[in-house]
């Protein structure tokens, strides 16, 4: 079985006083490490190495995280969807969609 074609890296981070972010970057994962370390790598370039080290890597499209509901639009969900695919001939060559939300209460 072939590796998949898109990756989703999601980092959900929060402390007392200072709120709670989330990232998530979907991924096409080129490079010449693992898809899965491209992938982290990727993500590190995007949101740096403080979110990173408590970044979780999933293969495909993967929105299985709480804020995924108001961060990904019902449209960008389906073409992800779609590019997850490895046989999509439409899928695109390079692709990175990058998501961020901070919210504060205190």
């Amino acid at each position: 079985m072939s590796k998949p074609a898109l990756y989703t890296v999601v980092a959900d981070y929060g402390a007392t006083g200072e709120g709670s972010t989330i990232s998530v970057l979907y991924t096409r994962a080129y490079g010449a490490q693992s898809r899965e370390q491209n992938a982290l790598d990727a993500f590190k370039r995007q949101f740096g190495d403080w979110l990173a080290q408590g970044a979780t890597v999933h293969e495909g499209a993967y929105f299985g995280y709480y804020e995924a509901d108001f961060l990904v639009s019902p449209q960008l969900r389906q073409k992800l969807t779609e590019w997850a695919d490895s046989d999509n001939q439409l899928r695109p060559g390079g692709l990175e969609v990058a998501l961020s939300c901070h919210m504060n209460f205190s």
